[in-house]
């Protein structure tokens, strides 16, 4: 497949005019039409719907539409890792969560990125889930996860600050007065959770006996999310310690505590560029 024709298909699908396409592409309209009509013979579908003068994206142009954009990124970042400099260049792409090792993991990518300025940063936002994903399909180098995370298909090197677990409740709740929460604590207020199945255990693991007669009222992939909807009155939400302060709510530690550590991680039995072999290396020696 021709990335020469995927840059073809994505100009015409964000432009949705394959007249205008054709101008940004200095070619002739009959001939990038001939190109689309080649791609979408050797797909096997048809990619565009085309009535009159309005051309839009078939579902199976949508999902290839999602894919050559992944193979177009995944070809700029080869060329640039590649690429022969005399300085250490290219880009490292990290997925992270928010954490307190968050501050941790800033410090190191700053440093590194002052010992190589030629090296450009992508940081992706995420929870472990979505940052996997984007690791098996090439998108990121490492990610920065908490664990427990299932890691048999990565190498990982653990963050040494421990994580601190707890809840986060309405500051006009009556549990707000406490100075930490125990599982009995729970049962009478609604729960937001984290929608990682790993991570439901551990907290109903830590719930004990309690854990049938408390109710989950929302799962959130993100802390972000949780603390809002505590701030509007919705139960107390399970999650990590933040280092900035929020309005309206107010962090309790578990009693008994539930220990949690985040992880760099990386595919294993994966040839790492230059640029994510520069930084395993650096992070390495950083952590002894």
């Amino acid at each position: 497949m021709d990335l020469r024709v995927l840059r073809y298909f994505v100009v015409i699908a964000t432009e949705e005019n394959i007249t205008k396409a054709a101008e940004l592409l200095h070619i002739t309209q009959p001939t990038l039409s001939r190109q689309i009509m080649a791609l979408e013979e050797e797909v096997g579908a048809a990619l565009f719907n085309r009535k009159n003068h309005s051309i839009s994206l078939t579902d199976a142009g949508r999902l290839f539409l999602r894919r050559a954009s992944e193979i177009q990124e995944l070809a700029e970042r080869s060329k640039k890792e590649i690429a022969v400099h005399k300085n250490l260049s290219g880009t490292l792409a990290l997925g992270a969560g928010e954490y307190g090792s968050s501050e941790d993991l800033a410090k190191l990518l700053c440093s590194f990125q002052k010992k190589y300025p030629d090296v450009e940063l992508q940081v992706f936002e995420g929870n472990a889930d979505s940052i996997k994903e984007k690791i098996e399909q090439g998108l990121l180098d490492f990610g920065h996860l908490t664990e427990p995370v299932e890691v048999l298909k990565y190498d990982y090197l653990r963050f040494p600050r421990a994580e601190e677990f707890g809840v986060f409740v309405n500051s006009k709740s009556p549990l707000a007065r406490l100075k930490f929460i125990t599982p009995a604590d729970c049962v009478k207020e609604p729960l937001v959770i984290s929608s990682r199945l790993l991570v439901q255990k551990e907290i109903k693991s830590w719930l004990g006996t309690f854990a049938e007669e408390v109710k989950i009222s929302a799962t959130v992939n993100l802390p972000f999310h949780s603390i809002q909807l505590v701030r509007q009155g919705s139960g107390i939400a399970f999650t990590l310690k933040r280092n900035e302060v929020f309005e309206g709510v107010k962090f309790l530690t578990l009693e008994p505590k539930l220990p949690i550590r985040t992880i760099l991680v990386w595919k294993k039995n994966q040839i790492l560029s230059p640029v994510a072999t520069a930084f395993l290396e650096f992070v390495k020696g950083s952590m002894e």
